[in-house]
């Protein structure tokens, strides 16, 4: 079958319709083949050199990457152009691909990050960054791990910690609207503590030093909205998965603010708290190096005898 001027770079099957499945070329199109007529039922111009497609469960839309762009297509109405275009990677998307329920969508980019949708506001969930350009991922069928590929031949397993939002739930009875218990429902309920995810919030910063926002962003701030800043800095600093960033972070809060301190009890506090933070940090590095440098002359005289 020929309908492609380029490589065919993807091809997809449809989950619902046997007799379609999808294809994606370097001659920026991807084409909705039926299997009965052996002739092409639509053809989509996704602009750039195709690398990834993919049908929905329904087998009514279509995914396509290339680019540094995602777009989703209606395959019943594709000269309407897409009904959405994602422009969240700042290099060519290599690959997508659904999660197990079929209601996110995953990303992997040549920018060294894995994006997550939610396919149904298309808006990006979670994101996580890697040591090299991404070239695969998927999720198992009960999205207990996520399994990346990249350039760099490592494959990338993360298994999803078990928390509570995977227990069991009980049914909550219906109250009728209108009535006194709908007006009065969770009075007796008191708030939560809020929580941070704390990777969301390292991949926004590390989206605004990307975008070169990032002193732009934090200048100009109140007490009110700078303790809130430091204070997660203060509490994740030390975490090797995020020091990077936050330390690079705390650089441009100190440029910014140092001719300030004394000002605000609150905020000299919690530059006080950091400082503490990290002299701890490096003091614990500093063990740490000991200790690697007396095993490695314990594994040298052990090799050599």
């Amino acid at each position: 079958m020929r309908g492609h001027e380029d490589y065919v770079r993807c091809a997809a099957t449809s989950p619902s319709q046997p007799d379609s499945w999808l294809t994606g070329s370097y001659d920026h199109t991807v084409k909705l083949w039926d299997k009965r007529s052996g002739e092409v039922a639509a053809t989509l111009d996704h602009g750039a050199p195709v690398e990834g497609c993919l049908l929905l469960p329904s087998g009514s839309m279509a995914i396509s990457c290339g680019g540094n762009r995602i777009k989703v297509w209606d395959v019943h109405r594709p000269s309407g152009g897409p009904l959405a275009v994602l422009s969240n990677h700042q290099k060519t998307v290599s690959c997508i691909s659904l999660d197990g329920t079929g209601t996110r969508l995953l990303s992997g980019s040549l920018d060294h990050q894995v994006k997550m949708y939610d396919l149904s506001t298309y808006k990006v969930t979670h994101s996580i960054k890697y040591a090299s350009p991404v070239l695969s991922v998927g999720t198992t069928t009960r999205n207990s791990h996520l399994v990346v590929g990249c350039s760099d031949g490592v494959l990338n397993v993360r298994e999803r910690p078990v928390g509570k939002d995977d227990a069991v739930k009980r049914p909550i009875s219906a109250i009728k609207p209108g009535s006194f218990a709908y007006f009065a429902r969770g009075k007796n309920i008191a708030p939560g503590p809020t929580r941070q995810n704390a990777e969301v919030v390292v991949s926004v910063l590390q989206e605004l030093f990307r975008r070169d926002a990032m002193k732009s962003v934090l200048s100009g701030r109140n007490e009110q909205t700078l303790a809130p800043i430091l204070g997660f800095i203060v509490r994740n600093v030390t975490d090797p998965k995020h020091c990077t960033v936050l330390v690079d972070v705390a650089h441009i809060l100190t440029d910014l603010y140092s001719s300030v301190l004394g000002m605000s009890p609150a905020i000299d506090n919690l530059f006080e708290r950091l400082r503490r933070r990290l002299q701890w940090e490096i003091k614990a590095q500093e063990q740490y190096m000991k200790l690697q440098g007396a095993m490695e002359c314990i594994f040298s005289a052990s090799g050599l005898e």
